[in-house]
């Protein structure tokens, strides 16, 4: 089977899909965030509601238990973790003010140390003034946060709007892919079978390993400060963990809170934490990676970081957390096209694309 593609239509569909993207994804880059989102949670809910309807249950049904039990497990995991958060949270803010001191007496040590180098001697350097500085920068960031709570009430309103939107998705789901078949030539119910599995099994094996890898390095990051002595271990190794979703960035993030209470604490110790998030890493990349992430979409590097930076400048930080994901997908639509259709060019006629049978 195959369809004609005349150049003219080519070359008009490209330039229409430039303006139209070029238009409208700065315009509304908001939206699409929270659709984004809405449409992640669709993509993890629906199995379960498709197996409890599976079972007998009616679709709504199925959709309100889905998310209640969500919520209860939420509500459950935040009892259950928030203790431990509080009291480390607690401990940080009243050994804080040890920490900024530790912080001066080694900042003191490396100046006496190098006192006695002739180059450093003609070098203002007054620690002092530097640990005010740095405390004034602090407290003038503390203060921007009261001018934050707009943007928090925002932020909270589009989560809502988040699950509200997954809800509708989930709810007309069936509506949307019955109205997709019935718009579908005649011949091609099949590939659009295939397109649905292929992209379904590529995004849900990258979520799937992306989790894992999260919760392993956590686990690990956890551990290591915890055997270095730092304090905090269970903060720490959670901030190493969901670092993880940002790829290449994530895994030097993930060190950098350790590294200075380690630095605080003793210099030496800032060098055995690196250490052992080195070798973190070299775990993560030899063995972890190769195992939770066999089967799924492979991505170059390269691509990754650009669609990173380019997602952070249009979006911000959120634009960074959705990136790769996106990229997996769009990459294993990419793959689809590329094995079950053909561009070929037949002299005296147009061009056509032929869906391999």
């Amino acid at each position: 089977m195959y369809f004609r593609v005349a150049d003219w239509l080519k070359a008009l569909s490209l330039a229409l899909l430039i303006i139209i993207v070029y238009s409208i994804v700065g315009a509304i880059r908001t939206t699409i965030i929270i659709f984004a989102f809405a449409a992640f949670i669709t993509f993890i809910a629906n199995p379960i509601i498709l197996f409890l309807t599976s079972k007998g249950a009616l679709r709504s049904i199925a959709i309100i238990v889905t998310y209640i039990t969500f919520l209860v497990l939420l509500i459950a995991l935040f009892i259950l973790v928030s203790p431990v958060i509080r009291d480390q949270i607690s401990n940080f803010t009243q050994t804080f003010p040890g920490l900024l001191e530790s912080v001066r007496r080694s900042f003191e040590r490396i100046q006496s140390q190098l006192a006695g180098i002739r180059f450093i001697r003609g070098v203002p350097f007054d620690i002092n003034t530097l640990i005010s500085q740095a405390v004034d920068i602090v407290v003038a960031q503390l203060r921007r946060l009261l001018f934050l709570i707009p943007s928090l009430i925002a932020l909270v309103t589009d989560i809502v709007l988040v699950f509200i939107i997954s809800i509708y998705m989930l709810f007309y789901l069936p509506q949307i892919d019955r109205m997709i078949r019935e718009s579908l030539p005649d011949g091609t119910a099949a590939v659009y079978d295939r397109f649905l599995v292929s992209t379904k099994t590529a995004f849900g094996r990258y979520i799937v390993a992306q989790f894992t890898l999260m919760l392993i390095v956590g686990i690990l990051a956890g551990l290591g400060v915890s055997l270095a002595g730092l304090p905090f271990p269970f903060l720490l190794g959670l901030w190493a963990g969901l670092t993880e979703i940002i790829p290449v960035l994530g895994p030097i993030l993930g060190a950098i809170p350790s590294v200075i209470i380690a630095f605080t604490i003793e210099p030496i110790l800032a060098l055995w934490v690196t250490l052992i998030f080195i070798v973190i890493q070299q775990i993560e990349n030899s063995v972890v990676v190769p195992l939770v992430f066999r089967g799924t979409v492979g991505i170059n590097p390269l691509l990754v970081i650009f669609t990173i930076v380019a997602a952070g400048e249009i979006a911000g930080i959120l634009g960074i957390f959705i990136a790769v994901p996106i990229l997996v997908l769009i990459t294993a639509i990419v793959t689809f096209i590329r094995n079950n259709f053909s561009y070929v060019r037949v002299e005296g006629e147009p061009d056509r694309i032929i869906i391999k049978e």
